[in-house]
């Protein structure tokens, strides 16, 4: 096992390029062509001449300014660790000052992806599928540049460009030495051992030192309800916790336009794109994926699972700026609106052209799916190449900000979780931090734990059957509104005579405050957070450093308040200057998106958790309804016909949870996060291509839920120094992975809303076939 730093500081065991003349790879290919003629489809010396061409050609011929321009061409059988694939960037891709804080970030952006979980998934396995600890990927061309967007501002970006298999080529010789490294995937066996993981926890269980699968007992200062009757028994064990992480020109009541679709037979992906089973190579459009929360990183891990699986062209970026997650220095000083509009819009808009150049001048500026008589921004090709978005969270944020801003860039657009409202959301997040501040609430602080003991029996007790079944998931968490009576000590329930289980009148109070929504002095802030957000107890950590942090940078740009707390001091005041300065453009409010909508040929997938604790899914429900009411009379065709939400029971923030969350879409790339089928019912992405390019109009979806194994898993003290400290009784809760390795519970459906899924009162729960017993239908 090599340190990270060392991988930084080591030669590539792959070919690369840089834009340098005295590269004597590089300059032995240049020329002075404008285009290809010649389609390059499969792997190859062709094709590795080709992308060291690009290297030191794109920049000259690119119709926008770029600087540091490089490639890497990697045979199959390459799997790079994120630790490597950064090692490869040229110097001064990434300042100095950032460096410190780059390992940090890979855990944000990581884990990495186990491709061997994911083997006969699409595209994914083949002869590569097992070769490796965790899988390889196809050969492919990885090209990267940064696209200057101001004087003090640039994007850095990459576009990976896949190839089909020649199997008289022998797969790419493992390279042991980056394997494994602190970003890869944990998998769990049978019993809770770690198979697969970071060196640290592998080391642990080597020495002895891994604390027990069901982690240490809860700390002293841990305690039940204050004030309860005091026993000397510890809170019960917890039941296992997620962590991660219409027609509308004609008036109509809001929430009741209906989905009336002709459900067409599932779609192979095969036939979404238009290979044959046995073609393993590029499947003719460009995939560009989004970023996540405050990160400044391109989506390594997302990238190679979209191309593995699907074998799109795929492209991200920095979204304008280097940092980890909860990092927000970079929206603070004279470059903060120009950084801030590049990570909510800019980046998105001036990467996805930059990319579409490269796949041109790579590809051959005919091949791939092309759109005729169309605005291409690539100069290299006269018709446009089909272009598809992909983002969760802020990722979820950056679509809608495309969406928004620049309607034509796109044919389809995926977004999950989206963080809309940007500047009231991070006020939301902070109320709802401060119910689990013992500085903030006093003697209304309550154990953690309680949130998936006593409050999850009895939300589920309340909301669980409205579906007409109980089975442990709420799918009408937006219309129950359980009453928490019951859980005052000494009431006569259950939990009222359980001092671990209840709570007293201040406790009680504080917890019925993570239902409602924010107010600051009666006006309406953010929207509430919905009954299930106990899946997502490690949201609930006390910690608000992104959401505080943007205020203080991004807003105040670090303005001197005395005495400044940023839990108890925000006010209206403050919030309404969020809202006035509206940085870069980030707060992304505007619901009028007639410009996308219009003539119903751009597609637009927004799908959202109901137990996100993060993203308020009730604030995707209202910016829903306010496109309804914004775009009316200003399209020509029905909302639905281009729009629709998708609401999805039993999930945390973009992935996790005990509900059919396992359905394709981005982040969602643990050990075995595979969707059940490669179709256009089970997969969101096939969905996606298929509803915008007229080979399928899928009404819902189809998500699966796995079995699961649990075990608390100790942090890496490498990052501790760089991780903000969480509220010491979320140490007990246990991580779990979902995994198809686990095998199959149930499949349900996913509807559009307003509809949710009914049990039809006699099919079967469990299995491949179980959403068939449901039929979508208003609550």
């Amino acid at each position: 096992m090599r340190s990270f730093f060392s991988l930084l500081l080591a030669a590539a065991a792959v070919k690369s390029s840089l834009a340098d003349p005295t590269n004597p790879v590089a300059a032995t290919a240049t020329d002075d062509r404008t285009s290809n003629d010649t389609a390059i489809e499969l792997a190859g010396p062709a094709a590795e001449d080709r992308c060291t061409w690009l290297a030191t050609n794109f920049a000259s011929q690119s119709s926008q300014p770029i600087n540091n321009t490089f490639t890497v061409y990697y045979p199959e059988g390459s799997n790079p660790s994120l630790e490597l694939l950064v090692a490869q960037y040229p110097n001064g891709t990434m300042p100095t000052k950032f460096l410190t804080d780059l390992q940090k970030t890979l855990s944000d952006v990581g884990p990495d992806i186990d491709i061997s979980a994911d083997d006969g998934y699409g595209k994914a396995g083949g002869r590569s599928g097992k070769h490796g600890p965790l899988g390889s990927l196809p050969a492919f061309c990885r090209f990267g540049g940064s696209l200057p967007t101001s004087a003090l501002t640039a994007v850095f970006f990459e576009v990976w460009l896949p190839l089909a298999s020649d199997p008289s080529i022998p797969l790419a010789p493992l390279n042991t030495t980056d394997y494994p490294t602190n970003s890869t995937p944990i998998a769990l066996g049978p019993g809770g051992q770690i198979l697969k993981g970071p060196p640290y926890l592998l080391q642990m269980q080597v020495d002895g030192t891994l604390p027990p699968v069901n982690g240490p007992a809860p700390p002293a200062d841990s305690t039940p309800a204050v004030n309860a009757t005091a026993t000397s028994n510890p809170p019960p064990t917890p039941a296992p916790p997620v962590r991660r992480l219409d027609k509308v020109h004609k008036k109509t009541k809001k929430h009741h336009h209906h989905h009336h679709h002709h459900r067409a037979a599932a779609v192979t992906g095969d036939a979404v794109f238009g290979t044959k089973p046995d073609f393993d190579g590029w499947n003719g459009r460009l995939l560009y994926i989004g970023n996540g929360a405050q990160r400044g990183f391109v989506p390594l891990t997302d990238l190679k699972q979209a191309m593995s699986r699907h074998r799109f062209a795929v492209a991200g970026s920095n979204a304008g700026h280097f940092s980890t997650s909860s990092g927000t220095s970079w929206a603070l000083g004279p470059q903060a609106a120009d950084a801030a509009h590049d990570w909510a819009i800019r980046a998105v808009h001036v990467a996805r052209q930059a990319s579409l150049e490269v796949v041109d001048l790579f590809y051959g500026p005919t091949a791939g799916a092309r759109v005729k008589g169309e605005n291409n921004p690539s100069k290299f090709s006269q018709d446009r190449l089909r272009s598809y978005y992909a983002g969760c969270s802020v990722g979820g944020m950056q679509g809608f900000g495309s969406v928004q801003n620049n309607p034509e860039d796109f044919d389809g657009v995926l977004v999950g979780a989206p963080a809309l409202y940007f500047n009231r959301m991070n006020h939301g997040q902070i109320h709802n931090q401060n119910r689990h501040r013992k500085k903030s609430v006093g003697s209304a602080f309550f154990n953690i734990t309680l949130l998936t003991t006593s409050v999850r029996e009895i939300v589920l007790e309340q909301c669980d059957a409205l579906d007409g079944l109980k089975d442990g998931v709420i799918n009408q968490a937006y219309t129950c509104n359980p009453d928490f009576a019951p859980l005052l000590c000494g009431s006569t329930s259950k939990w009222g005579q359980d001092a671990n289980a209840c709570f007293n009148d201040t406790q009680l109070a504080n917890l019925k405050e993570l239902f409602q929504p924010t107010l600051y002095n009666g006006t309406f802030i953010y929207d509430r957070y919905l009954p299930g957000l106990d899946i997502s107890p490690f949201t609930l950590t006390g910690a608000a450093a992104k959401a505080i942090g943007w205020i203080t940078n991004a807003v105040l740009q670090n303005q001197t308040i005395p005495k400044f707390d940023g839990y108890l001091n925000q006010t209206l005041e403050i919030f309404q200057k969020g809202q006035d300065l509206n940085l870069g453009g980030s707060n992304l409010e505007n619901a009028d998106i007639s410009a996308f909508l219009d003539g119903g040929k751009r597609k637009l997938i927004h799908y959202h958790g109901l137990g996100d604790l993060v993203v308020s899914p009730a604030a995707s429900i209202r910016y829903h309804d306010e496109v309804l009411a914004a775009v009316q009379g200003k399209i020509s065709t029905p909302v639905s016909d281009s729009y629709r939400l998708f609401t999805i029971p039993g999930m945390s923030h973009c992935r996790n949870g005990p509900g059919p969350f396992l359905f394709g879409a981005p982040t969602q790339n643990d050990i075995g996060n595979t969707p059940l089928k490669w179709d256009t019912e089970h997969d969101i992405i096939l969905s996606l291509v298929a509803w915008t390019e007229g080979k399928s109009n899928s009404s819902y979806h189809v998500g699966a839920s796995y079995h699961s194994q649990a075990r608390y898993i100790p942090g890496n003290p490498a990052l501790d120094s760089n991780t903000s400290t969480v509220a010491n009784d979320t140490a007990a809760l246990p991580t779990i992975y979902w995994s198809r390795d686990y095998g199959l519970r149930h499949t349900r459906k996913l509807c559009p809303w307003p509809q949710v899924a009914h049990y039809n009162g006699h099919g079967s729960t469990e299995g491949p076939d179980a959403h068939r017993s449901f039929e979508c239908r208003d609550p």
